[in-house]
């Protein structure tokens, strides 16, 4: 099954784990960094992101990991330019919860609230979040990828997911755009050209945005 390729890459996540564990929070501490005229970002956002997925899908019983990367996660939401949730806090809010019968995290749910005006307006710790990652489609996974920034992955589910929508007669202008924007990421733009994808693009406005043409 191809979506266990993510699921294997995930996986490899068990040695930034152990590293955690052993008193290594270097890849996944908040480290933040001026991005030019972008302002304050986090150098390990997305590796919090790949932890906490590992977490979440392998089941990883773990209170004092859970609860250490939530408080990085929240000085990136603090600091970073962009503000933004985030896929990460939603995941570790999420995983926290269950340590919080006693209320011990409402300290931490509450300071994620106010961590900035996106999170004021949008975040809620009573969001649930998928933890079986087989109820996740191929187009659920590729996102992943995509998020996740694993770039080989990604390029094996986006070729099956192209022979699954069947030849080019049988592409309407949505999968054709998604189609672009996921050989965009890849730098795949070359593919953009082939017969009935470039067509697509030269068609629609939209389409050539997404394309770069």
């Amino acid at each position: 099954m191809i979506r266990n390729k993510l699921r294997e890459k995930i996986g490899e996540q068990q040695s930034v784990y152990e590293a955690l564990k052993s008193g290594d929070d270097s890849q996944v501490c908040y480290q933040e960094f001026q991005k030019g005229e972008w302002g304050t970002d986090d150098i390990n956002y997305t590796n919090r992101l790949r932890l906490a997925c590992y977490l979440l899908y392998y089941g990883i019983d773990d209170e004092r990991a859970v609860a250490d990367l939530f408080e990085e996660e929240l000085k990136d939401r603090e600091n970073n330019s962009f503000q933004g949730i985030g896929s990460t806090l939603c995941i570790l809010t999420w995983l926290l919860r269950k340590y919080n019968a006693a209320h011990k995290y409402d300290h931490l749910l509450e300071r994620a609230k106010n961590a900035n005006f996106d999170c004021a307006c949008g975040y809620d710790a009573e969001d649930a979040v998928e933890e079986d990652f087989w109820k996740n489609d191929l187009l659920d996974c590729i996102d992943l990828c995509q998020e996740l920034d694993y770039k080989d992955v990604m390029g094996l589910l986006v070729d099956t997911w192209k022979k699954e929508i069947g030849d080019s007669s049988g592409w309407n202008l949505s999968n054709r755009s998604i189609l672009i924007g996921f050989h965009t990421f890849l730098g795949r733009e070359m593919e953009n050209e082939k017969p009935g994808v470039g067509v697509a693009a030269r068609q629609c406005p939209k389409l050539q945005s997404l394309s770069g043409n």
